[in-house]
């Protein structure tokens, strides 16, 4: 692959778009950034990735919008881990990478 983003680093980017901060408060938007954040993540890695999430939904110095919307991605992990839907990055990078070399482009 041509280059590398952290899953938080492109959910910053998306957040700075002028449209990026609706759609990541949205239902789609928030299932976006609950997988994106878990598929860099083995099964040991998740409780990281996690946790700023369920810190952010009990945090007062925050607007309720946000702590509503850490709450639900915090929620959306445990379907993530329930259905084993974790660690799917490197799995799908390599798919791609794979793709890429029969490409006519």
């Amino acid at each position: 692959m041509a280059g590398e983003i952290e899953a938080s680093s492109l959910i910053d980017y998306v957040d700075q778009t002028p449209t990026g901060k609706a759609f990541l408060y949205s239902d789609e938007g928030m299932i976006f950034e609950a997988y994106l954040m878990a598929s860099n993540s083995r099964h040991m890695e998740l409780q990281s990735a996690m946790e700023p999430y369920k810190k952010n939904s009990e945090n007062n110095e925050i607007s309720e919008e946000e702590r509503k919307k850490a709450a639900k991605i915090f929620d959306m992990f445990g379907y993530i881990i329930r259905r084993k839907d974790y660690g799917l990055l490197n799995y799908l990078s390599k798919k791609i990478e794979i793709s890429d070399q029969f490409s006519t482009d």
